[in-house]
């Protein structure tokens, strides 16, 4: 797809560690920013802002969990939510012995049948201990327009 992908850190998974990790990030001018939580994502978008560098005009940041800190950042943080009771019932499931099973959405069945298709092997298939859950992405306002490549 054109992507390229720079990985810094690790830093802490917090508002400083944010901080640290747009610290990290000057002078490679990326296009978007995909963080461990929103926290981190909190703190991209403080010092980019303090330096001058506008999300999501010159960069998207995207964070992850979808907590109380993603709405309330300037601009609003984009942010992947995890079904935090959905994960802890397979968990449960899981450490007691007990296959979680269906909570395979429709097209994620699709999916995979398609990918069986096209002779993709799915290794999670196999494993009894890989449940999948539903998440989503809650669009928010520190997300632009796919831009090229700055670097």
């Amino acid at each position: 797809m054109g992507f390229r992908v720079n990985q810094i850190g690790p830093v802490h998974a917090t508002v400083e560690g944010g901080y640290q990790a747009a610290l990290a990030l000057e002078g490679s001018k990326p296009t978007a920013v995909i963080t461990y939580n929103d926290l981190i994502a909190a703190g991209i978008v403080l010092r980019l802002g303090a330096d001058g560098v506008r999300v999501p005009d010159d960069v998207s940041v995207i964070g992850f969990d979808n907590t109380l800190i993603a709405p309330v950042v300037t601009p609003p943080i984009t942010s992947i939510r995890i079904p935090r009771a959905q994960l802890g019932q397979a968990a449960v499931r899981l450490l007691l012995g007990r296959e979680a099973g269906g909570f395979r959405n429709p097209a994620d069945a699709q999916l995979m049948e398609r990918l069986t298709e096209l002779g993709v092997r799915n290794e999670d298939e196999a494993s009894d201990s890989v449940t999948l859950v539903d998440t989503s992405i809650i669009v928010r306002r520190s997300v632009g327009e796919r831009r090229q490549d700055q670097g």
